[in-house]
């Protein structure tokens, strides 16, 4: 499978259910291929899918848009989505709307917003 998705670009899995073990099967495939276009929205990803998630997705570097609406996302995620806004410069929309992260932690995701001007963060 993972030489399969060398050549994706587009991969929209959302409301599957696939959980942090789905996630972190798919991580391996995801650094190796071209993906510009992500969605993991409704699928019951938590703070431990976000580091591998975010780390596979920096190793890429292709991604522009990334929907994550929807999951368990806490504040304990909040690093790991500093650390794809800052790494991630191709990124154009992150979604992260209907988590479960507090109006400070929305604070501290807009503030890197602004050090990124292309990119619009949907919360």
């Amino acid at each position: 499978m993972i030489l399969a998705l060398k050549h994706l670009t587009w991969m929209i899995l959302d409301h599957n259910e696939l959980g942090d073990i789905g996630v972190h099967n798919l991580c391996t495939g995801i650094q190796s291929c071209r993906l510009r276009r992500l969605g993991f929205g409704f699928n019951s990803l938590t703070d431990l899918a976000s580091d591998e998630l975010v780390s596979a997705l920096c190793v890429n570097r292709t991604i522009q848009f990334l929907r994550l609406t929807g999951n368990y996302f806490t504040q304990k995620s909040v690093p790991s989505f500093v650390t794809l806004i800052r790494t991630c410069q191709r990124l154009r929309k992150l979604w992260l709307g209907k988590n479960l992260l507090s109006a400070e932690d929305k604070q501290v995701l807009q503030a890197e917003q602004d050090n990124h001007p292309s990119l619009k963060l949907m919360m």
